[in-house]
């Protein structure tokens, strides 16, 4: 197996719901999140309203992370893993305990409140002995009780908080935690204990810290505000946490969740995905993509130009792309080193030639076109890709859009690559062309008989488009396809 293979394979796995990494803490851990982080930027963002966060449980994870991020950013100047130069927003680093709180604030301002976060144990302490005292006189047996052990009881009342077991029923049911057996005389007592708590803390005019991840989330569900989502130190997640995280993602078809767990730190009393380092996946109700990095034969062997953040060239870091261009009826394997955005590398006939940055074109990259049903073509620019100037030579108004779909699978067009397109008018029977249909986008070969004009699938599922002459236009003519290898 290739050096680092495991790694680019996460750093590269397509766009899952949710993604899941265990490792062991590390900087290659961490240089990899950053690389999925600007993998998923650069390829799955599709808009400038588009937004990523990184979080992470504990500052230490967050500072690590923000250190490797704008070492990249800064040093190498790149955009990981494409050719695509990304134009979304730059992603927002933030610890999740103060998201929660920014959410928290946005949430009492809405509802007119005068909540504040109990953040002194002293006073917390103070009030659950208050409802303790209320409480205990009815379970004078329970040695949680009879002995006062307040710490241990705001202990439970915290799990119980963060597990989210909403009623006694549950919470009789909930695995057996300080000591407290299921469905117990002392649950019971405990479960009556935090009821009373709650009612005081609310005539104080008081929240617990789990209190505000529930208004929180509540906040965030009303507008959500990330795409993607990339969580550091998950085995430090709560479920409370979780809830809020989830109501932070928006609804979009290519939206992510990718979640990283650090397999040595042992996971939190909290943690609804792990048990005894065990990590359970049910709990995400839907399919997961897991990669478990936790050879540390493959860790070791990670090379100094990982290490250094990509400043050393190395085959392994080159993104592969192989470029077909259809006027020439060649095509060729281009890479890029993810620490120039504008540096090529072409393989030709067992020739590599090297295209520096002055060598190099940007064509402007518009919406997904349809290779398949007609869809919507927005005309905002998503980004940039970088050509060698000498394969657009004789072209100067050039633009690139993205297949979506299957229709011209028999053209070799495949659904995901990247169809360079000539802005002209004056396109020929048989040309492969895009045209736009009543404000929709589609690729297709243009036949022009006796039967008439026609826009042709090269797939069989698919029917033939008439042209008439309103309602439709050509956009261009497709000249090259860009697909990753």
């Amino acid at each position: 197996m290739r050096i680092g293979s495991i790694y680019d394979k996460f750093i590269k796995w397509k766009n899952n719901k949710i993604t899941l990494l265990s490792a062991k803490e590390s900087e290659e851990k961490n240089l990899s999140l950053i690389k999925r982080l600007l993998y998923i930027k650069n390829n799955y963002c599709f808009s400038q309203k588009d937004e990523i966060l990184f979080t992470a449980v504990k500052d230490k994870n967050l500072e690590d992370i923000k250190y490797f991020y704008e070492n990249m950013e800064n040093s190498n100047k790149h955009s990981y893993d494409t050719l695509l130069t990304s134009l979304s927003k730059e992603p927002t680093v933030s610890k999740i305990d103060a998201l929660a709180e920014e959410y928290f604030i946005k949430y009492k301002v809405r509802n007119n409140l005068k909540l504040q976060i109990l953040k002194d144990e002293n006073i917390e302490i103070e009030i659950l002995e208050k409802c303790i005292n209320k409480v205990k006189e009815n379970y004078k047996r329970i040695k949680i009780f009879k002995e006062d052990k307040v710490q241990l009881i705001l202990s439970e009342i915290r799990w119980i908080k963060n597990l989210n077991y909403e009623d006694l029923d549950s919470y009789q049911k909930a695995p057996k935690h300080n000591g407290l057996r299921k469905s117990s005389k002392a649950r019971e007592g405990i479960f009556l204990v935090k009821n009373l708590y709650e009612k005081e803390m609310d005539k104080l005019f008081y929240v617990s810290y789990e209190d505000m991840l529930v208004y929180a989330a509540k906040e965030a569900d009303l507008n959500p505000r990330f795409v993607h989502i990339l969580v550091d130190g998950c085995e430090r997640l709560t479920y409370l946490q979780w809830n809020f995280l989830k109501a932070l993602l928006k609804g979009e078809t290519y939206s992510s969740l990718t979640l990283a767990f650090n397999i040595e730190n042992g996971e939190s009393v909290y943690c609804p995905f792990m048990k005894n380092g065990r990590l359970y996946t049910s709990v995400f109700q839907e399919k997961v993509k897991k990669f478990n990095l936790k050879n540390k034969k493959h860790m070791d062997k990670m090379q100094d130009a990982e290490q250094q953040c990509g400043k050393i060239k190395n085959i392994d870091a080159l993104e592969k792309f192989q470029y077909f261009d259809l006027r020439h009826k060649t095509n060729v394997t281009m890479m890029k080193d993810y620490s120039s955005s504008d540096e090529i590398v072409v393989n030709h006939e067992e020739e590599v030639l090297e295209y520096s940055k002055d060598e190099v074109t940007k064509i402007p990259v518009f919406t997904n076109i349809a290779a398949g049903e007609p869809i919507y073509i927005d005309p905002s620019l998503e980004g940039n890709f970088s050509i060698p100037k000498q394969w657009m030579k004789g072209l100067k108004d050039c633009f690139i859009l993205k297949v979506k779909g299957d229709s011209m699978i028999n053209a070799n067009i495949n659904d995901g690559d990247f169809v360079v397109i000539h802005k002209q008018m004056d396109v020929n029977n048989n040309d492969i062309v895009a045209a736009n249909i009543s404000g929709s986008a589609t690729l297709k070969r243009l036949s022009i008989s006796k039967k008439g004009v026609f826009l042709n699938p090269e797939n069989k599922k698919y029917s033939p488009i008439p042209v008439n002459e309103e309602g439709i236009f050509i956009l261009g003519k497709a000249v090259g396809i860009i697909r990753r290898i």
